[in-house]
């Protein structure tokens, strides 16, 4: 598994590589047009906001093509004449999926954490007065935040990944794979919808918007994941591989 963790890696170094440099000499460039403080610090908010979205879209893109490589070429065989077998090489592509946006995630905060300390202005130590006051608990927050996210986006994928294997299994000699993919991929994101309605039938639902209802939410969805990726892994082992 560490091994086609690896050889993703080497496939796509280079434009890990290009998109750092382009976000530091990004920023570099707007801290020598020399702007006031206040100027400044919303511009490199914005520009950074703009970058993040483009790179999380960027990386949506790689990792449904990484999944259509896999079904619907000649690499996927190679894959599959691996030992491993489908969950694990389904797991492979979900380790692969997290170490990205941790990275992403690293990069852009150590990224801003910098510009708020170079520019130091009322409006960035107002904001973090104002935190103070209310008793907001931003770690608990983030946490909950990051966790939503990354159980969303790994629901987004497996979802996406079920589909194309459903349509590799059903429809081995049709051509538009891709567009048959996306069709299956609207019906499981209903029967998604019914799954979260019946556990939610089936569970205790906290009141208010506090962090208890989002913890429910999460755990909802991270069983409607797990039942995907075990559905998956069944899939790719015993009818794609085999």
């Amino acid at each position: 598994m560490l091994n086609l963790i690896k050889y993703e890696w080497k496939r796509k170094w280079m434009f890990v590589t290009a998109g750092l440099v382009i976000l530091l000499l990004s920023n570099v460039s707007i801290y020598f047009r020399g702007a006031d403080p206040e100027t400044q610090i919303l511009g490199l908010i914005g520009f950074n906001m703009l970058l993040f979205f483009i790179s999380i879209i960027f990386l949506f893109v790689t990792h449904v093509r990484k999944m259509s490589r896999l079904l619907f070429t000649e690499e996927g065989q190679f894959t599959f004449l691996t030992p491993l077998n489908g969950y694990e090489i389904l797991g492979a592509n979900f380790i692969g999926v997290f170490v990205d946006i941790f990275l992403l995630l690293i990069t852009f905060s150590i990224i801003m954490l910098i510009n708020f300390k170079l520019n130091d202005i009322e409006i960035v130590r107002q904001s973090i007065d104002y935190i103070k006051v209310t008793g907001f608990n931003v770690n608990e927050m983030m946490q909950v935040f990051l966790s939503s996210v990354l159980v969303s986006y790994s629901l987004l994928l497996v979802s996406i990944y079920l589909s194309m294997i459903l349509v590799k299994t059903l429809f081995y000699n049709v051509k538009i794979k891709m567009i048959l993919s996306f069709i299956v991929f609207i019906l499981v994101s209903k029967v998604n919808s019914f799954i979260g309605g019946a556990l939610s039938n089936f569970s205790i639902n906290p009141e208010g918007i506090g962090t208890e209802v989002l913890l429910m939410s999460l755990f909802k969805v991270s069983i409607i994941v797990i039942f995907w990726y075990l559905v998956s892994g069944y899939l790719l082992e015993e009818k794609v591989s085999a």
